[in-house]
């Protein structure tokens, strides 16, 4: 069916900053490594759409493939989550692994 409307998402634009506090760890696993992600919101405000990603330690380049359990997250004021993922080791091509967080309204 066609669309009839589309959603009007402009008050996304309005989102009061948040902030989120994260811990990680990186663990072996056979050829692998699997990444484990605490994040917390500390803020009373939203934190929406929390992307997070691994990156060759001190460049630009993104760790392909990463099967996430969800790295798109949204946490409400106060809210604790744990994600996973898992890349391989010759993904990094010799390179540290480094964690880094964006989101929507996070400054």
């Amino acid at each position: 069916a066609p669309v009839k409307d589309f959603a009007d998402l402009t008050a996304l634009q309005g989102l009061p900053a948040g902030s989120i506090k994260e811990k990680h760890s990186f663990k072996k696993d056979g050829l692998g490594r699997i990444i484990t992600v605490e994040l917390e919101n500390p803020t009373p405000n939203l934190a929406f759409q929390v992307e997070l990603n691994v990156y060759k330690a001190g460049t630009d380049d993104v760790v392909l493939p990463i099967f996430w359990d969800d790295n798109y997250v949204t946490l409400l004021p106060g809210e604790k989550r744990r994600v996973q993922g898992f890349f391989t080791l010759d993904d990094l091509c010799g390179a540290e692994p480094e964690l880094k967080l964006r989101g929507w309204n996070l400054h």
